[in-house]
């Protein structure tokens, strides 16, 4: 018990010794703070076996829509920053529909932007605008600091439950379709 008192003894004296610190005032002008870019986003995680986060967004066609109103047959949804990268799944659609498995695709871009890659590049599926990254975090895939949605890719069984997540990695469109129709099990 001596030794203890000893040990603690140093410490309390030394603590003393410390100089005085002056209180940090607030500036007389509080716009002349500098303000953090954001706040902490509120990111999910996404687990196979859980049921899809239902949302809302645009649609291309500027009516909204819910993930909701996509049940009933094996969905791949898929999360892309650029509308560029989400059209190129179109070369996938008719073998994927073919056999029962609808695309929904969700961009951070504006809904006209989605409108005109529609338009230009005849893409049939569903193109959903997340302009502001909100459903990408829910999801696991909004990267704030570069105000950017990462790629990925979950299928969906009928009633809506995750089935199978690749998220943060893009994969050719070719190669998302053999997986999709694996698991759905529409090849042999």
């Amino acid at each position: 018990m001596m030794m203890l008192v000893m040990l603690l003894l140093p410490a309390a004296a030394s603590s003393q010794d410390l100089p005085k610190t002056t209180p940090i005032r607030p500036r007389s002008n509080p716009d002349s703070y500098v303000r953090p870019r954001s706040a902490t986003p509120t990111t999910g995680q996404i687990y196979v076996g859980d049921r899809a986060p239902d949302f809302e967004l645009d649609r291309s066609d500027g009516r909204a829509a819910k993930l909701s109103s996509f049940r009933g047959q094996w969905t791949l949804l898929i999360f892309a920053n650029r509308r560029d990268e989400i059209a190129a799944f179109r070369v996938i659609e008719p073998e994927l529909t073919s056999s029962g498995i609808q695309i929904v695709g969700v961009c951070h871009e504006k809904t006209a932007a989605l409108k005109s890659v529609a338009a230009r590049d005849t893409v049939r599926y569903a193109l959903l605008s997340d302009q502001t990254g909100e459903v990408s975090a829910m999801y696991g895939l909004y990267d704030p600091l570069r105000s950017e949605t990462l790629p990925g890719f979950l299928v969906l069984d009928p009633p809506g439950v995750v089935r199978v997540t690749l998220l943060g990695k893009a994969f050719p469109p070719e190669d998302i379709a053999k997986l999709v129709e694996f698991i759905v099990g529409t090849r042999p």
